[in-house]
């Protein structure tokens, strides 16, 4: 094993088999290193990421036993860390995934690698980074292994507690987390062998709309109808064919419109079309060649040219990030869902860095690197890198329109609605807002105005209002308080 101390800056690295697909890509983007930290394992080991959205220069980085440590990146070439909040905090957890909304963050809680620790989840003020309160914790009674993932929803979290399901809590109340229901999975599907209980875990989600949409491992995606929280209950699942009988990942998930964009492991990246939740279409199926074919040989998939988990889409530019091990990070250009596009891949897939997290802000990407020396996806190095995209920016995309349509637009918070005078009368707009993360939040079409109103009732944070009227688009990006 070598040893894992490594700090310092690269000023530009793209590294791996750019094959000749990846300049169909457009607009054809670049990426350039401009920071990176990488510490001993034996201080923390990283394993998701996620950058402040409230614009201030801090990383969260989660260090499973080693706690949330947070870091100054103002200078990327040189990360300071600045505040550590340990597992005695939270009830001696492990640190797993971080999310963040508006001035909180949520923290899932419990070794997803082994079964000696339970599932849980905290809550972190970080409106002062400098000074962060952990709010309220809750762990999960009888509970067998952590938790893999979070989604925030209306006051509600959807926790993946791995073998333990879905677990559904009441987080209104930032200091008294409440238990709504749980959703144990069966493990029967899709497989005929089912005897590997260690294989099915809950580990990425997502929702839209009344469902949540859980990556159940070797159980494939798993659908479950949440209109009533205190009633949550399964009402479908998945698993592409060729996967049946085999080895088995399906690890994380993003939607955005209609699609869902999951990641399975050595076997790639699946995109399907979720328009009709009772039946699911798959649009799509990206796998490097130099990747793994479907096995039930541990070798095979173990020493796979990469490994596929978390993964987050830009909207503005249409593009997939997604955390592949030793190949670090993959950038596909998704804007036909049926025809996904290699772009980049970043770094060497022949040396020891592996990837597990993920994050995209403001034209930068945030890979963490997990230290897992013994098993896939091997890495011997832990922390993480910053990388900025370049050729994909907003205002080269066609997002923008040099001939404005709206005269100004105000935001009327004690009424709950957002008011946008256009320069004239409008015969037909297509009005959508999405958050910073590019989950859409509602659409609305409006006819022969001048003047419209729009339902704003969301926390602090960036959001896009995205204008069509026939061919001429519009976008504003705004900070609500």
């Amino acid at each position: 094993m070598r040893a894992g101390y490594r700090y310092g800056f690269i000023l530009l690295t793209i590294l791996g088999n750019l094959a000749a697909s990846f300049s169909q890509c457009k607009p054809a983007i670049n990426l350039i290193q401009t920071g990176e930290l990488f510490t001993n394992p034996a201080f923390g080991i990283g394993v998701s990421i996620k950058k402040d959205r409230l614009d201030r220069p801090y990383v969260y980085l989660s260090n499973k036993s080693a706690g949330l440590k947070i870091y100054n990146v103002s200078n990327e070439s040189n990360p300071l860390l600045v505040a550590t909040v340990l597992p005695s905090e939270y009830g001696n957890l492990d640190a797993i995934q971080v999310i963040q909304e508006g001035p909180y963050l949520y923290l899932t809680l419990g070794d997803i690698w082994n079964t000696n620790q339970q599932a849980g989840l905290a809550i972190l003020d970080v409106a002062n980074p400098l000074q962060v309160k952990v709010l309220d914790y809750y762990i999960h009674p009888g509970s067998s292994g952590g938790a893999g993932s979070v989604y925030i929803k209306d006051g509600i979290a959807y926790l993946a507690a791995m073998r333990n399901g879905l677990i559904v809590l009441d987080v209104q109340d930032k200091s008294n987390i409440l238990f709504k229901s749980q959703v144990k999975f069966s493990n029967t599907f899709p497989h005929e062998d089912s005897s590997n209980v260690a294989a099915f875990n809950a580990r990425g989600i997502w929702v839209k709309d009344s469902i949540a949409y859980i990556c159940y491992d070797r159980g494939g995606l798993r659908l479950v109808a949440i209109s009533d929280p205190l009633h949550a209950k399964q009402i479908g699942q998945y698993c592409y064919e060729p996967l049946i009988d085999k080895a088995t990942a399906y690890n994380s998930i993003c939607i955005y419109n209609n699609y869902a964009f999951l990641s399975l492991d050595y076997y790639g990246m699946e995109i399907l079309d979720i328009s009709d939740p009772s039946h699911l279409k798959q649009v799509s199926w990206w796998h490097p060649p130099t990747w793994a074919d479907t096995t039930n040989n541990f070798q095979i998939w173990a020493n796979s040219r990469g490994h596929a988990n978390e993964l987050i889409y830009d909207s503005s530019c249409h593009k997939i990030y997604m955390a592949c091990g030793r190949t670090d990070i993959a950038v596909l250009d998704v804007e036909d869902p049926s025809h996904p596009i290699t772009c980049l891949e970043f770094g060497s897939d022949s040396d020891d860095y592996g990837t597990w997290g993920i994050d995209f802000y403001k034209q930068k990407a945030y890979a963490s690197y997990i230290w897992s020396p013994f098993f896939p996806p091997y890495s011997n190095y832990t922390g993480f890198r910053i990388v900025d995209v370049k050729g994909c920016q907003a205002t080269d995309t066609k997002y923008f329109n040099k001939e404005k349509l709206i005269q100004d637009f105000q935001i009327h918070t004690e009424d709950d609605y957002i008011q946008i005078n256009f320069k004239e009368e409008i015969q037909k707009v297509l009005v959508s807002l999405y958050n910073v993360d590019g989950k859409k939040l509602q659409i609305q079409t409006f006819q022969n105005k001048q003047q419209v109103k729009i339902p704003f009732q969301f926390n602090q944070g960036i959001y896009w209002l995205v204008l069509q009227a026939g061919s001429q688009q519009e976008v504003i990006k705004f900070f609500h308080r």
